[in-house]
């Protein structure tokens, strides 16, 4: 056979490199920014409504929205929630600090274009923790999400270039319990 010489070197270089393409494009590119806008940490609603009615629209609020309750001490108050994966209710911020999503519950400092709600590989977890005391027939209500985690390969990853995960409650969650102190 005359022609063409195959060098099988570079067939196998071009074959690795194709392969490591498709991996890149499957996970999506990074980018870990700082968060611009500044979230509180917990947030504390006031209302004349009983505990008891209080308790019983958050219970059937968590239901609805499909958090299973983990721990529930009427008596003393609260509620904390099974951790719950926030993945379909995340957002980022835009070049602004605007949320891209604002009607997320989380958001995190980074944008991945990989990070779907269906088919990721990358999970955003949390609880609730709900707090409600009555006083002189006042109704002090306290909400926040605790123990906001991700995959510790993503986690680590931030860490070798780095940088660390910042995932926060954007009070979406929140707002809705204490609107239901005046429904």
């Amino acid at each position: 056979m005359t022609g063409i010489k195959v060098n099988k070197e570079i067939f196998r270089n071009a074959g690795i490199c194709l392969i490591f393409s498709l991996i890149l494009l499957q996970t999506g590119c990074t980018s870990i920014v700082p968060l611009k806008a500044t979230y509180p940490p917990s947030y504390t609603y006031t209302t004349n409504l009983s505990k008891d009615k209080f308790w019983d629209k958050v219970i059937t609020m968590l239901d609805t929205n499909g958090i299973v309750i983990k721990a529930i001490d009427k008596a003393s108050g609260v509620i904390v929630s099974e951790r719950y994966n926030f993945i379909s209710r995340f957002t980022n911020e835009d070049g602004n600090g605007k949320l891209v999503n604002p009607k997320a519950w989380v958001v995190i400092n980074f944008n991945n274009v990989g990070m779907t709600p269906t088919g990721s590989s990358y999970n955003i977890w949390g609880s609730f923790y709900i707090h409600a005391t009555e006083v002189n027939g006042i109704t002090k209500v306290s909400v926040s999400l605790i123990n906001l985690s991700t995959n510790p390969v993503f986690t680590n990853n931030a860490a070798a270039q780095g940088n660390s995960v910042v995932i926060t409650s954007t009070g979406v969650f929140e707002k809705a319990v204490g609107d239901l102190i005046i429904q």
